[in-house]
């Protein structure tokens, strides 16, 4: 177990190939995501794409932008799992952010961040992962997979968040 702050960060740096400079620690998930839904800034008809099994936590601070004009799409889930293709065919040219949980919560199903980070990459969309049900767990890397906003937390330690 760590025993400093700087500790966890090198040791979090290491386990998903990020900069350790680039990690911050927060009080939770929930307060990561709205770190990062209130720290940009929106535009009127920009919109986010989730999904209809997220966890309530990548779902509400991205919902309460649309008192900003921002709007939100929503990829219909098919059997407790979200295809690639029906996230590509939400896309548009105002679309500012895609976040996703790297697995699951009630289904246990395992997205393929390495393909979507292409697809986010490739439309200069804001990539974010919520990575807590699978993160220590299933191998991640922040940099192979693209991804630039990743949150997540485990056990008896701080939540923390990486911004690439």
């Amino acid at each position: 177990m760590v025993d400093t702050v700087g500790g966890l960060t090198n040791e979090l740096a290491v386990m998903l190939n990020a900069k350790p400079d680039r990690i911050a620690l927060t009080k939770s998930v929930t307060e990561s995501l709205n770190i990062l839904a209130q720290g940009i800034r929106w535009k009127r008809g920009d919109r986010i794409i989730l999904n209809d099994i997220e966890f309530p936590a990548n779902v509400y601070p991205f919902l309460n932008l649309k008192k900003y004009g921002v709007e939100i799409d929503f990829v219909k889930s098919k059997n407790g799992t979200i295809d690639i293709g029906d996230i590509g065919k939400l896309i548009t040219p105002k679309t500012k952010l895609l976040s996703i949980s790297f697995v699951q919560f009630l289904s246990g199903f395992r997205v393929d961040l390495e393909t979507i980070g292409e697809l986010c990459s490739k439309h200069k969309i804001i990539f974010s992962v919520d990575a807590i049900q699978g993160a220590g767990v299933i191998r991640l890397d922040v940099k192979k997979y693209k991804i630039d906003f990743l949150a997540g937390g485990k056990w008896d330690l701080p939540a923390w968040v990486i911004c690439s």
